[in-house]
């Protein structure tokens, strides 16, 4: 990926309300509930964790890998949950992953979006490998079918390319990744005016 948030990781929330209001953090949290109680869950891009509190109490039973590129932003996750013992963080990408059809459900928060079309096929089968038969994955990411989105994601991906030092500078077809890996997709939800998309995919 070669990118980092640390930089920006103590401000990252607030830069997301000012922009996204609370529709960010509404797209994240409206699908939380197709997660099984008791599922083993492998999450990607939780940044800071603002959803880990709601998601915890809702899933008593839950044990989570959180994996998390940005050291600060790791440490906010942390922190937020008070080092619950039910997550295990890991420092790392999707190559930290070392189960292999194990996990009950994925999340990847604003993750996809990182890499160009042609490392998300890998990144993808490389999850998908740790999940079991069966077992859903929450997306939520943003989707380009306005002119509008289009301008915002050209502001956004500069600012994280100066900023963050991200590579990738277009938003990759994810939703078309994830049905090409065999996932089917079984309900969405859009905000912010269609730019935010939150799915419910089922791997097969």
């Amino acid at each position: 990926m070669g990118s980092s948030f640390d930089f920006i990781a103590p401000h990252y929330d607030k830069m997301v309300k000012l922009v996204f209001g609370m529709q960010m953090q509404k797209a994240q949290h409206f699908f939380l509930s197709k997660v099984r109680d008791g599922s083993k869950v492998v999450v990607l891009g939780g940044g800071s964790g603002l959803w880990l509190d709601q998601f915890l109490k809702e899933h008593s039973k839950c044990k989570i890998v959180y994996i998390e590129s940005a050291s600060r932003m790791l440490d906010l996750a942390r922190k937020k949950s008070l080092a619950d013992s039910r997550i295990e963080f890991r420092l790392g990408t999707e190559n930290s992953i070392t189960e292999l059809n194990h996990f009950d459900a994925v999340i990847t928060f604003c993750y996809l979006d990182l890499f160009s079309d042609e490392e998300l096929v890998k990144i993808i089968e490389k999850i998908k490998a740790s999940v079991r038969h069966e077992s859903v994955w929450l997306a939520t990411d943003f989707v380009s079918d306005r002119q509008w989105h289009k301008a915002m994601l050209k502001l956004m991906y500069s600012f994280f390319g100066l900023v963050s030092r991200l590579k990738n500078q277009k938003l990759p077809d994810w939703n078309r990744a994830l049905r090409s890996s065999g996932l089917v997709e079984e309900e969405r939800e859009f905000f912010y005016g269609g730019f935010i998309k939150s799915s419910v995919y089922r791997v097969r």
